[in-house]
């Protein structure tokens, strides 16, 4: 059969490798944070700002684009990009 199809020979040996490599990189990463408490309290607290951060952009975005749909004129707005 692998002689009939060597990409789809291909396709499976690389996706196998992918998917051991996901899992070599998660299992590092699960012993790191296991082993330090602290790392893993600070990477909350950062994914918490990240996403924080992110929500206010949106919803300041948001809100420009609203006020300039709705023809208001508004000093405070940010460019919309």
């Amino acid at each position: 059969m692998e002689e009939e199809c060597p990409l789809h020979s291909a396709l499976e040996a690389s996706k196998k490798a992918v998917i051991q490599g996901s899992m070599d990189s998660l299992m590092d990463f699960r012993l790191l944070l296991d082993g330090n408490q602290e790392l893993l309290l600070k990477l909350r607290v950062l994914t918490i700002n990240w996403v924080h951060k992110g929500f206010q952009d949106f919803f300041r975005k948001l809100d420009g684009y609203f006020v300039l749909l709705s023809g208001k004129k508004n000093t405070a707005i940010q460019d919309v990009d």
